[in-house]
């Protein structure tokens, strides 16, 4: 039965609080107290997550799950492999997955982690921020960047 066997995360230092640009409503509504954001692609705070962990030697299959993938070609779980030195023989995956991607990225890393007999890279990230317009209120405070590295 697979299990998740480390977990690391990587924030931007940058840290930018609503105060008096966003308000103490929008506070009270989204429950945000602080948002994450810098120039950083997802890739660079995914493969800093993943550097974190001690466990890759085991690692036989890269699944990446992001709304903001760096480059559509080649594939982020491809260029993930390939700067943690993994083997060839690696198996790589992207897909496009919202605000449960994590979830749904478990149940996928569990099928491939039976199906082949390996531990599976989970890498989820975003950089939505810089998709959002500042000023809109509505969705600007909700979205940040930040990547996600689980080995299961």
């Amino acid at each position: 039965m697979p299990r998740i066997v480390e977990i690391a995360a990587a924030v931007p230092s940058h840290v930018d609080r609503p105060g008096d640009e966003w308000g103490d409503a929008v506070i009270a509504a989204t429950g945000v107290h602080e948002r994450r954001s810098s120039q950083h692609t997802t890739g660079e705070l995914c493969l800093a997550a993943a550097r974190s962990l001690s466990s890759l030697d085991s690692v036989g299959a890269v699944l990446v799950l992001s709304q903001t993938a760096d480059t559509s070609i080649p594939a982020l779980s491809c260029r993930m492999q390939h700067a943690l030195g993994l083997p060839e023989s690696t198996f790589c995956l992207d897909l496009v997955q919202g605000c449960s991607g994590y979830v749904y990225g478990l149940s996928i890393a569990e099928m491939i982690a039976c199906s082949y007999a390996v531990d599976v890279l989970l890498l989820v990230g975003d950089t939505m921020h810089s998709l959002c317009e500042p000023n809109d209120r509505a969705t600007a405070p909700l979205f940040g960047h930040a990547g996600t590295a689980t080995v299961v």
